[in-house]
C-alpha cells in the first residue's frame, strides 16, 4: 500500500508531492552467516510498516506554499501495488480546494 498526497496550486503547478508506502516483509540482515540453499528463518527479521486492520493512520504534512498562492488542491490517492510490473490500484482518491482568499 501506499498514501500518494499531491497539492497544485491554483495554476495547476505541483508545488508538494510526497509517497508514504507502508510495507511489511522479512529481510535478512546479515546477523548470522547461513548458506544460500539453507534458508533460516532465524536470520530474518520481520518489518510490519503495514496499516493495520480497524487502526487509523494520520500523517502531517508542513508545506510552504510560494508567494502568491490563492488556492490549492489537495489530492491524497491510497493505493494498493502487487508489483513493481502491474500498474497501481487506486482504493480510495480524495479531493479538497482550498481558498486562501480573504
Amino acid at each position: 500500500m501506499a498514501l500518494d498526497v499531491t497539492i497544485k496550486d491554483q495554476s495547476g503547478k505541483v508545488v508538494f508531492a510526497r509517497e508514504k508506502e507502508y510495507t511489511v516483509g522479512d529481510y535478512y540482515f546479515g546477523k548470522k552467516q547461513v548458506p544460500l540453499a539453507e534458508w533460516d528463518i532465524t536470520a530474518m527479521e520481520h518489518i510490519d510498516l503495514g496499516l493495520k486492520p480497524g487502526k487509523p493512520d494520520a500523517n502531517t504534512f508542513i508545506v510552504n506554499l510560494p508567494d502568491g498562492t490563492t488556492a490549492v488542491d489537495v489530492e491524497a490517492n491510497l493505493i494498493y501495488v502487487y508489483s513493481t510490473d502491474e500498474k497501481p490500484a487506486s482504493i480510495q482518491k480524495l479531493t479538497q480546494h482550498v481558498n486562501f482568499a480573504k
